[in-house]
């Protein structure tokens, strides 16, 4: 409660007392990006008074926010958008949270010619239908990419595709793990084996391809 003194044109002075409230403009954080397949997130926990709810998604999709602003059920890529109110009041912020798109490819395999009884030892592995020529790749040997790359240190892919070349024919089988980047650092991984080419085998005996897939955040 505030005291407000008033001065009149004829220098006559009046007092009035009158009830100021002063609202707190809620700060809902900064906006948000997840990738895909992922559909959650997390927004700032409120202050009391404040509340969030929902403002827009994506057709389709059914997202749901918890009082302490644990976001779910983001499942299709788009925009996402939530509010924070004070005490029910127009003062309000607005969050978005983005869910981009993982980068879609597939991988090719040569297991790798004979000459004779004699393995060339020259299989390759390559990245074909890749979806955006931006984007970057890492490969790793193992069926788990544990690498420590980012778009920033990856390797733009060839315009071939071939990622891997002149790779010795293996006793008995390797795996090989390629994770490809966005510029937003979403990412995929996809993993193929390299199976061992017996030279003293004929055409019906060749090694046949094995792969995995995994897409991640």
């Amino acid at each position: 409660m505030d005291d407000i003194s008033i001065i009149s044109y004829d220098a006559c002075e009046k007092s009035a007392s009158v009830l100021v409230n002063v609202i707190t403009v809620p700060d809902g954080g900064p906006d948000l990006a997840v990738c895909s397949p992922s559909e959650t997130a997390k927004l700032p926990n409120p202050t009391a008074g404040q509340t969030w709810n929902m403002v827009l998604n994506p057709s389709g999709s059914n997202p749901a926010i918890t009082p302490d602003g644990q976001v779910s059920g983001m499942n299709i890529d788009g925009i996402y958008r939530f509010s924070l109110s004070q005490d029910g009041c127009t003062s309000s912020d607005t969050v978005q949270i983005i869910r981009r798109s993982a980068p879609a490819f597939n991988l090719a395999i040569f297991q790798g010619g004979c000459n004779g009884g004699n393995s060339l030892n020259n299989a390759t592995i390559s990245i074909v239908n890749a979806g955006n020529p931006a984007d970057r790749y890492d490969i790793i040997e193992g069926s788990v990419y544990n690498g420590t790359k980012d778009f920033n240190t990856a390797s733009s892919v060839p315009q071939d595709g071939i990622i891997l070349q002149n790779i010795t024919n293996p006793i008995g089988s390797v795996s090989y793990t390629v994770r490809i980047f966005t510029q937003n650092n979403c990412y995929s991984d996809k993993t193929i084996t390299l199976q061992h080419v017996d030279c003293g085998c004929n055409a019906l005996c060749l090694p046949f391809n094995v792969s995995k897939t995994l897409t991640a955040k």
